[in-house]
């Protein structure tokens, strides 16, 4: 019985570490800004029914210091395999970020400091989106899995003003 108990632990043990070596070795997905080099970016144009037929999002109409409309952009940030990808993200003030939840297990998008960002809990396919209005640097965290965190950072934009 003993020796049973003992084979079944060594099973566990393996598969545990099995597991912790394949998330190890999973490659990084490098991070590439909207700069309009021609490359791939992790920018997407927002499709979403929030956009009304004069253009305006959520109800407001960016405008340039010229007087013509300027649409924020919509970035997209996949969770999967217990992280956030891209990990780190380069916007603008005005853009949103839309995280998609593709874990099986629930997932939260949290601030580190701060309020600005707070998800409830996500499960498989949820998603939770944010505006950031505010120039800066924000970081936040999976409050279920402190070691998932992931980096905002906002630039000024002179063609958006906040409502």
């Amino acid at each position: 019985m003993k020796a049973r108990i003992l084979v079944v632990i060594i099973i566990l043990i393996v598969l545990v570490l099995g597991g912790i070596a394949v998330y190890v070795m999973q490659p990084q997905t490098a991070v590439d800004s909207p700069s309009g080099n021609g490359g791939s970016t992790n920018k997407q144009p927002d499709d979403s029914t929030n956009e009304q037929s004069n253009g305006s999002v959520n109800g407001q109409t960016p405008e340039t210091n010229s007087g013509t409309a300027v649409k924020p952009e919509t970035y997209n940030i996949a969770i999967k395999s217990s992280a956030f990808s891209p990990k780190t993200l380069e916007i603008k003030a005005g853009d949103s970020v839309v995280w998609q939840n593709q874990d099986f297990t629930a997932h939260t998008v949290t601030s580190n400091s701060g309020s600005e960002l707070g998800s409830t809990n996500l499960a498989q396919s949820q998603s939770y989106s944010h505006q950031f209005d505010t120039p800066g640097i924000y970081t936040y965290h999976c409050r279920i899995h402190s070691s998932m965190q992931g980096t905002i950072t906002v630039a000024p934009n002179p063609d958006y003003t906040p409502s």
